[in-house]
């Protein structure tokens, strides 16, 4: 499954040396099939932190990050504003739903419920990955960025 990296943990995720909770993520973007999905307002605030921005530009060179442009968010944004969000990153959840990604890395608790909740991210239910032992989240699934950038 494509993946989301919330800027609230970015700067531990992208980390070098990698850090012992997210190096699972990192070998399975690296190493094997996963995709970054980013854009909008996600990636303006995962490009101010160093080493994500450099990730992004590594991954991106090499098939292994798909951008998603402000016209494809916008309306997904303001669609998820209006069935009350408790988080404040309806950009992260419009991500969701226009890339199909289905795992959130984020320590975020009230984006944690929305990303959970099907009325804002439909089916599969989204998975959030907050620590090694969360490395089954690291798969894909049916409709997922993978599959745009397979074509």
């Amino acid at each position: 499954m494509c993946v989301i990296v919330d800027a609230n943990l970015a700067a531990e995720v992208f980390a070098t040396p990698a850090s012992p909770e997210f190096k699972p993520v990192l070998d399975w973007l690296y190493n094997r099939d996963g995709i970054l999905a980013y854009g909008g307002l996600n990636e303006k605030e995962l490009r101010k932190i160093g080493t994500a921005a450099k990730a992004i530009t590594e991954l991106h060179r090499s098939g292994k990050a798909v951008p998603f442009g402000i016209a494809d968010l916008a309306p997904q944004e303001a669609y998820v504003k209006k069935h009350g969000i408790k988080s404040n990153d309806s950009h992260v959840l419009a991500l969701a739903r226009v890339s199909k990604a289905r795992t959130l890395v984020s320590l975020d608790k009230p984006l944690h419920d929305d990303f959970k909740n099907l009325a804002l991210v439909p089916s599969p239910r989204g998975m959030i990955y907050q620590n090694s032992g969360h490395r089954k989240c690291l798969k894909h699934t049916e409709g997922c960025c993978k599959k745009k950038h397979d074509r």
